[in-house]
């Protein structure tokens, strides 16, 4: 998929005149009591809303793709989800003049939920990150249909384009100016219990249970021995890792010494307890190793120039602003149980 640094451009607004910026538009279902607010427009891309919800749903599937339980947003990342928004919907309507989205999806759409609820500990975890996130699946489909349709449009009208002759040319430069970026970095090998959410336990439970574990160990249990006891089960799983030590698990894990463990540590499943085996320092990887990686980054920044230049493009072209008031009262965009 592509990066979101490609789409985090700095966001521009129309020349639209100030009267649009003052039409606020709401809409509204039924009566409970009062008339009720449920949603909120807060751009308008060729005459395509953008709600409030599409905002909030595109900050919290992000924390669900990537594991992580992030903070409220600023007000400058705030308007950078909005920007991704504004610039992935600017590419759907192109991707639809040249018919791509007259493909049918459903097969790539099911293949990447599925590696998105196998990355996982279960499906019971991933329906609890769902329901803990307020994330309807069909949202999710939605949103991994559109990226995979700005993909291909990416791929055809930027990636497609670059000369191969002139990458061949670039490659050995770029390795010998940029040695440093081709570091394999220090790893650390350990060993990981993780204890996850499901529809029968809650965060306190998974908790109380990585407790109990944790005295195992404490009185000489082995992480075998965890692993043996709970194979029948989904809600503990013990496996073998090896990750950055620069990454927040890898920083953890890389102050403890050789089997020394640590927990419970809280993660979006639940939570983990973890036991170093070694720690793998650096090494500089030669040319060989990195020409074809080499040539791809090459490719990608010379496709997101062009990307950068279509879009400011399109932005000079079509009808597009932003209600500023609106966006501003969008708040609580992390969801409540996350807290």
């Amino acid at each position: 998929m592509v990066s979101h640094k490609m789409n985090k451009l700095l966001l521009q607004r129309s020349n639209t005149p100030s009267f649009l910026f003052a039409l606020l538009l709401f809409l509204f279902i039924g009566y409970v009591n009062s008339q009720t607010l449920i949603d909120s427009i807060i751009a308008v891309v060729d005459t395509q809303p953008i709600t409030q919800s599409d905002l909030v749903n595109e900050f919290r599937i992000e924390g669900i793709i990537n594991k992580t339980i992030p903070n409220e947003p600023t007000e400058m990342e705030k308007q950078n989800y909005l920007n991704r928004i504004i610039n992935r919907k600017l590419v759907l309507q192109e991707a639809e003049h040249i018919g791509i989205t007259e493909i049918d999806r459903k097969e790539q759409v099911d293949k990447k939920l599925d590696a998105l609820r196998e990355s996982y500990t279960s499906n019971e975890a991933f329906s609890a990150i769902l329901k803990n996130q307020e994330i309807e699946i069909e949202v999710i489909k939605q949103w991994i249909y559109d990226n995979i349709v700005f993909d291909e449009y990416y791929k055809l009208e930027f990636i497609n384009s670059v000369d191969n002759r002139e990458i061949d040319d670039l490659a050995p430069q770029y390795f010998e100016a940029n040695k440093a970026d081709f570091m394999v970095p220090e790893m650390v090998n350990f060993q990981s219990i993780r204890i996850v959410l499901s529809e029968e336990n809650d965060n306190h439970s998974t908790e109380d249970l990585a407790e109990k574990i944790m005295d195992r160990l404490r009185q000489g249990d082995t992480f075998n021995r965890i692993k043996k006891d709970y194979e029948t089960t989904t809600i503990v799983s013990v496996r073998t890792e090896i990750v950055p030590t620069d990454t927040s698990l890898g920083m953890v894990v890389s102050q403890l010494k050789p089997l020394e463990y640590k927990g419970p540590i809280s993660i979006p499943e639940g939570h983990m307890i973890v036991k170093q085996i070694k720690k793998i320092p650096s090494r500089q990887r030669q040319y060989s190793e990195v020409k074809d990686e080499i040539a791809e980054l090459i490719r990608e920044q010379k496709a997101k120039t062009e990307y950068e230049n279509w879009l400011t493009k399109q932005k000079s072209k079509i009808s597009w602003y932003i209600l500023d008031q609106a966006l501003n009262r969008v708040t609580d965009i992390t969801a409540p149980l996350m807290k």
